[in-house]
């Protein structure tokens, strides 16, 4: 084999795009995960704002409320200052026969200092709908579980 000159990396790498592309090719398929799926949704959660009623047994303290709206590949949902959201991009998730799998929550990240205790009982029900893992219908409402079947949050369907 010859050393290399000054000259001779760039005539190696330029010489041969074809060990370019295919190291690029590698690269970028390693970061794809060809296992995903696209989420799952029950249909009865569809086309439906859930307004929250219950943060584990207590009553909303804030002035907007808390909702919750499930989509075909995305969840999103609004708090007194912040918004959430799962979907394609941040998670994969699942949300049907009673069970709940998600991974990262996304959420804005905006201070409100009135009224006071805003941003507190925000972070009371992100905490507690990180736990959730599973979920029941009720004749207007829905009721999410922690793994251990606690109740942590209820919503009613919004009326339209």
């Amino acid at each position: 084999d010859r050393a290399l000159g000054a000259g001779g990396a760039w005539h190696m790498l330029y010489a041969k795009p074809s060990r370019v592309l295919l190291v690029g090719a590698l690269v970028l398929a390693a970061f794809a995960n060809p296992t995903e799926t696209p989420p799952v949704i029950d249909p009865a959660l569809l086309g439906a704002t859930w307004v929250l009623t219950s943060v584990e047994g207590r009553e909303p303290t804030a002035e907007r409320p808390i909702t919750l709206e499930f989509r075909n590949t995305e969840l999103f949902g609004s708090m007194p200052c912040n918004n959430y959201r799962a979907g394609p991009g941040d998670t994969v998730y699942r949300v049907s026969d009673g069970e709940i799998v998600w991974g990262l929550i996304s959420e804005t990240v905006e201070l409100c200092l009135t009224p006071a205790g805003t941003m507190d009982y925000e972070k009371a029900y992100m905490d507690a709908f990180r736990e959730v893992r599973a979920y029941a219908l009720t004749a207007d409402g829905l009721r999410l579980f922690d793994g251990k079947g606690q109740l942590l949050l209820e919503y009613v369907r919004e009326s339209p």
